[in-house]
């Protein structure tokens, strides 16, 4: 359940002239594995005001199990661009097992982008990797 104090925290730290007492914030609050911080920042990944901090909350997302992360993360190194695609690969990485079926869905989803999209070279190797890492 998402608590709406701590967004409202989160939320109070917003500055469009400096960004880092919204980062300080995040990061201190994952980097103690903070419970309620992990729903705040799915939340946020999802809000269009956030876009241009997505790599660092994904970043954050970095202190927590990987699993469950998972097929979001490849869905961010899917759609994102360096930044954020490379810290969703690193939980990419992190993950040392996922479901079969989860398997199955995420290599379909990177072989349809590998046939029908243009993706740059930097991503190639990621998503390659991620095809032969998780059979």
């Amino acid at each position: 359940m998402l608590n709406q104090q701590l967004l409202a925290d989160v939320m109070s730290r917003l500055d469009e002239d400096d960004i880092r007492p919204f980062n300080n914030y995040i990061l201190d609050l994952a980097e103690a594995k903070d419970e309620d911080i992990y729903e705040v920042l799915l939340y946020l990944l999802e809000q269009p005001l956030f876009q241009d901090r997505k790599a660092t909350l994904i970043y954050a997302l970095q202190n927590y199990p990987s699993a469950p992360l998972f097929e979001k993360a490849v869905g961010w190194v899917l759609l994102g661009g360096f930044e954020v695609a490379n810290e969703a690969f690193t939980i990419v990485e992190n993950t040392e097992e996922i479901d079969s079926v989860i398997s199955r869905r995420v290599k379909r989803k990177i072989a349809l982008t590998l046939k029908t999209e243009m993706v740059e070279d930097w991503k190639i190797e990621l998503l390659e990797w991620i095809l032969d890492s998780y059979r």
